[in-house]
């Protein structure tokens, strides 16, 4: 979903389930299925199905979902008939959640790291802290705490999602830090060794210990004025250090 949530459907004899979770918890759904075989495949609603023809098993209903045509009656067979498609690509975990990390940061970050062009004429401490702003709204939100969350869990058996989250999301956003304060910089504004090692300070002081406490699930969603407060705190602190 476009949201990051992932939506689950559960044939179960005569009824499908279906149930919406955040990433940590779809991917003990995505475990448990990697125990068998995944199948990614596309679907064609509304199709030619019409098992109707005594009780409706599993299969039938997967088969009705997926808008196939078909007689099969077990998952065995509906399985055999799939993978045989055209276009039919057997999956793995790692890929999927990787996939899935990647374009929900992409879209994310984009939007975060986006400035508006009339604060990029306002002064350093005024586009760093419009900055901070956009990042901590971001990264603090229920969205991408929860993919952060799933990163962690998850690193020793998907280490590749960790990794997509540290590319399409920390560095990114330590990167346009480090941009506006290399910029700073050449226009001897100010004096700085290391604009990247500045800006991951400055990450660091913007998380401080909330981050980790929403991590975990010990403090409420910062508001605005919250977020506000802290950007302007942590730039604040990182410019008078120069």
């Amino acid at each position: 979903m476009e949201t990051g949530s992932w939506v689950l459907v559960e044939p179960w004899w005569t009824r499908l389930m279906v149930t919406v979770l955040p990433s940590s918890d779809a991917v003990r759904f995505l475990r448990w299925g990697a125990a068998g075989d995944m199948v990614r495949l596309r679907e064609a609603v509304p199709g030619r199905g019409n098992q109707l023809k005594g009780w409706f098993n599993c299969a039938v209903m997967v088969g009705f979902l997926l808008g196939r045509s078909s007689w099969v009656w077990t998952p065995h067979a509906l399985y055999k008939q799939l993978v045989s498609e055209t276009g039919a690509e057997h999956e793995d975990v790692e890929s999927l959640l990787v996939e899935h990390f990647r374009k929900v940061l992409d879209r994310n970050m984009r939007r975060a790291l986006s400035l508006d062009a009339r604060i990029a004429r306002h002064s350093t401490a005024e586009i760093l802290t419009e900055l901070a702003r956009n990042i901590l709204s971001l990264i603090m939100s229920r969205e991408i705490i929860d993919l952060h969350h799933t990163a962690i869990i998850e690193a020793e058996r998907f280490p590749g999602v960790a990794q997509c989250y540290q590319d399409h999301a920390e560095r990114p956003a330590v990167s346009a830090i480090a941009d506006v304060l290399r910029s700073a910089a050449e226009a001897d504004e100010f004096e700085m060794e290391d604009p990247d090692a500045l800006a991951r300070s400055l990450m660091g002081l913007m998380r401080g210990t909330l981050h980790l406490d929403l991590m975990i699930g010990v403090a409420a969603q910062p508001t605005p004025e919250d977020i506000d407060c802290r950007a302007r705190a942590a730039v604040d602190f990182i410019l008078k250090s120069l």
